[in-house]
């Protein structure tokens, strides 16, 4: 079974990490693309074949979704998170914030 995972920021990092795990994780499939400029978030979704596209509370309400990669800028990370957590999803990223 493959760990299905949505992924939040699709910006040049964010990106990078798409590609990654919807062609070079073994054992993962891309789902779901989350990013606040909707239009981004559609070309890259429709460049790497998911068809599922949201704002980032929407991602991590996704059934479909088990985990989320969170690629947004630091100063988010604490609000996406918090909602990833909310919705009982794993995550992923570093760092989680930044200040302590």
């Amino acid at each position: 079974k493959k760990l299905k995972i949505g992924i939040i920021g699709v910006g040049r990092l964010g990106y990078e990490h798409a590609c990654n795990i919807a062609n070079r994780v073994p054992g993962s499939e891309l789902v779901a693309i989350a990013e606040r400029k909707f239009d981004r978030a559609k070309q890259v979704a429709e460049e790497l074949g998911v068809t599922a596209v949201y704002n980032a509370e929407g991602a991590v309400r996704d059934p479909n979704v088990e985990a989320v990669a969170i690629i947004t800028n630091t100063a988010s990370h604490v609000e996406m998170v918090k909602i990833a957590m909310d919705a009982g999803k794993h995550f992923c990223e570093k760092p989680l914030a930044d200040t302590v």
